[in-house]
């Protein structure tokens, strides 16, 4: 919990952002819609961004799913199918397969946008940490 406080994290925040009482487990998804839900509540992300940042988990998770159905090794889009390009774009409810690409691209860029918002520019100002 410290190494939290130090990026100025409450104390216990993180702990009741994945702490799912008396619930069962279920998909992946619905635990990473509780966690982005309760990093927007306890105000580590604005709620825009905690809900971008659902949709966006529940979309990689559609496409990775579709993906290890479907092939074997590395996807490499130049030398699918016809039908694999349109199977992926229908699970990230695109049109075509050009429009799923740029939805990936767009994605990308904000995640890394607001990963970098939360974890690499707090970590940068905070520095390395001396080992024990």
């Amino acid at each position: 919990a410290k190494r939290f406080q130090r990026f100025g994290h409450k104390p216990g925040v993180m702990g009741r952002i994945f702490k799912r009482r008396n619930r069962p487990v279920g998909r992946v998804a619905d635990h990473q819609r509780d966690a982005f839900k309760n990093l927007g509540a306890a105000g580590i992300l604005d709620s825009d961004q905690a809900k971008f940042l659902a949709n966006a988990g529940s979309f990689w998770l559609a496409i990775q799913a579709m993906l290890r159905l479907t092939t074997e090794g590395p996807f490499e889009p130049q030398t699918a199918s016809v039908d694999l390009r349109r199977m992926l774009a229908t699970a990230g409810k695109c049109d075509d397969f050009d429009q799923l690409q740029n939805k990936v691209e767009e994605i990308a860029t904000q995640t890394k946008a607001i990963y970098d918002r939360i974890i690499s520019e707090p970590a940068e100002k905070v520095g390395p940490i001396a080992e024990s």
